[in-house]
């Protein structure tokens, strides 16, 4: 797998997010898939969209500050 900075962030971001930010209401507020967002949660996703990763890496820090 190839380290980048940017995803391994977000992916952080994604797994240390509070317990009332759901995928579901991240989902829907992203419009970035429930499904997509399990997968990249557990890494499943190899080489992921930088415009998924920029849109959910902007939405989980303006929640989590």
């Amino acid at each position: 797998m190839i380290v980048t900075n940017f995803r391994d962030n977000t992916l952080i971001l994604l797994r240390n997010r509070p317990v009332w930010l759901t995928l579901k209401l991240i989902s829907d507020e992203t419009t970035i898939p429930e499904g997509w967002l399990k997968m990249f949660s557990q890494n499943k996703i190899i080489d992921p969209s930088v415009n998924r990763i920029e849109t959910l890496k902007n939405y989980l820090e303006s929640k989590v500050k």
